[in-house]
């Protein structure tokens, strides 16, 4: 993420509601996951999920596909 973007996406976090720290830490993380690539740490992928629900682990679009009409509209 750009230094603009960041900036951007850090500044609609804090009109959302959340704090300087929080907005600044989720940008960070975001910043750092990007870095790690897609053969990075972040990318990795284990038996967490599975092992711990019983489920296989999904993907966050399946999950807000299954959701969304449980959430308020915009």
């Amino acid at each position: 993420m750009s230094p603009p973007a960041a900036e951007a996406v850090r500044r609609a976090l804090l009109g959302a509601g959340l704090t300087e720290w929080f907005a600044s830490a989720l940008v960070g993380l975001y910043q750092d996951y990007r870095r790690s690539g897609t053969g990075g740490y972040a990318a990795q992928v284990a038996g967490t999920v599975q092992r711990l629900t019983g489920r296989p682990a999904r993907s966050l679009d399946d999950l807000l596909g299954e959701i969304a009409h449980t959430l308020p509209a915009t």
